[in-house]
């Protein structure tokens, strides 16, 4: 059975990077340190910036069905998917949608998301 946690490790690498990784772990550990010496001191702890993409959770669910798409239809890279005709959707959009920051609720993320999960093979334009 495969492990949930390697998965989801997996898949953050893959869309970050390893050494982006690090460093948004390490960012996590200095800002829990700062926020621990300013409640040592009595301060008031400072409320997190919101981030600029989308949820933590959201990106994943979406890295997941695209790594799902890919190992059922032995689509290797994003460009087929992008580019295939009955994919309908453009480079910026899947882009967008990829990072989290095309809203689940448009029209694009919709139908691109029946798409992926009806696993239909990429037609070429």
């Amino acid at each position: 059975m495969v492990c949930v946690r390697n998965v989801k490790e997996k898949l953050l690498e893959e869309l970050y990077g390893k050494t982006a990784l690090r460093e948004m772990e390490r960012q996590k550990e200095l800002a829990h340190a700062r926020d621990l010496a300013a409640i040592r001191k009595g301060e008031d702890v400072p409320a997190q910036p919101a981030p600029s993409t989308g949820s933590a959770t959201e990106i994943e669910r979406r890295s997941l069905l695209l790594a799902e798409y890919k190992a059922a239809t032995k689509t290797i890279s994003n460009r087929q998917i992008y580019e295939a005709r009955n994919s309908r959707i453009h480079k910026p959009e899947f882009y967008t949608w990829r990072n989290g920051t095309l809203p689940a609720h448009s029209a694009t993320s919709i139908n691109f998301e029946r798409f992926l999960r009806e696993k239909r093979p990429p037609q070429s334009r």
